[in-house]
């Protein structure tokens, strides 16, 4: 395997025509893969996507070394089982020019040790024969960035592409939700004005609507630090366990309910930080399951809510398809705007197999 490197500099540009890109994201039920045509710039186009869960041996692997740092001996075993699903994930794939790949996080210490992700895409470009970018959040944190959200820049393009005119916002429901303010007006992401974004609180519940929320304890949680601080921001490991440990005092359903209520009113609060108010709301990702979270989100913001068609569920994985051709062309994949980082800055290493 050839040493990683990083991304080609500005002045050595790795084409500039559209090709096929293949995104994975490994979440904490399982991976997510989707294809993109793309010149790192635009989206020329939407290619097929597929999910893979967790074998019940990987899911406990991964809850063992969550919290855990790179020395800690679970990390290798989660990563290990990360890397084999991401492969047989994309295995039935056509051959694409790059990979995007993103492992989930096990530790997030923000202004301290960073972010820790799960899986080498060294091994998983040896175990397919393809090249992998991946790793897109150290060049960020080292430049005094949060290493996340990582998707804003894609989510310009998704404006572009959507021939959007005026500021619009966009909610990823992932294992956490991110919101993206978006100027399609401008020229390019990292352009100052074109972007805010940041993570607004852990993601809804997946399953169908059961239960009642405890709206009493989503009033305590929004007391949290997280939610006063000004964007762009994630939330730190020690406040995503205080939510964790309260909704634990719930039964099931209505643990889902409030989980589900807690990431609405965050949304609606986080609206609050964006330059100007959005014409609209979109919303995509796993987390966006029946109609009521839609119905709850538009009641809650005033503004029209609209999902995303199917293609939604793969957002994530679409969003490191566009940042590892971004990779490959030496732009930024984020910026002060969308992390905290110092300056534009291009993430993400290079492993050819």
């Amino acid at each position: 395997m050839l040493k990683p490197r990083r991304g080609a500099g500005a002045g050595q540009r790795a084409g500039s025509g559209p090709v096929w890109a293949l995104g994975a994201v490994a979440g904490a039920r399982g991976v997510t893969a989707a294809m993109l045509l793309t010149d790192g710039a635009r989206i020329l186009e939407f290619g097929e996507m597929a999910q893979r869960t967790y074998s019940p041996t990987a899911r406990a692997a991964l809850d063992a070394a969550r919290g855990c740092w790179p020395d800690a001996p679970e990390v290798e075993a989660a990563a290990r089982h990360v890397e084999a699903a991401v492969a047989e994930a994309l295995r039935p794939f056509p051959e694409t020019e790059v990979i995007g790949f993103q492992g989930p996080v096990l530790a997030h210490d923000p202004g301290g040790r960073g972010r820790h992700l799960a899986g080498d895409g060294g091994r998983i470009a040896s175990a397919l024969s393809r090249p992998v970018a991946w790793d897109f959040h150290s060049s960020d944190a080292a430049l005094g960035g949060a290493g996340a959200p990582l998707g804003a820049f894609f989510h310009f393009a998704l404006g572009k592409w959507l021939g959007a005119d005026a500021p619009f916002a966009l909610v990823s429901f992932g294992d956490m939700a991110s919101l993206t303010w978006i100027d399609p007006r401008q020229p390019a992401p990292e352009t100052p004005g074109a972007l805010l974004a940041f993570e607004t609180g852990p993601g809804p519940d997946h399953g169908p609507d059961a239960g009642t929320p405890d709206t009493a304890l989503v009033e305590t949680l929004l007391e949290l630090g997280h939610f006063a601080r000004m964007p762009p921001k994630t939330l730190p490991a020690q406040e995503l366990a205080q939510i964790e440990a309260a909704l634990e005092g719930l039964t099931p359903p209505d643990a889902a309910a409030t989980r589900s209520a807690l990431a609405v009113a965050a949304v609606a609060r986080g609206l609050e930080h964006c330059p100007t108010r959005p014409a609209r709301l979109l919303i995509a990702g796993g987390g966006r399951q029946g109609t009521a979270l839609a119905q709850n989100l538009a009641a809650a913001t005033g503004l029209a809510v609209e999902a995303l068609d199917s293609d939604g569920a793969g957002i994530e994985a679409q969003a490191m398809a566009y940042l590892a051709m971004r990779t490959l062309h030496g732009l930024p994949t984020s910026c002060p705007a969308t992390t905290g980082v110092a300056a534009a800055v291009g993430g993400g290493l290079i492993s050819s197999p």
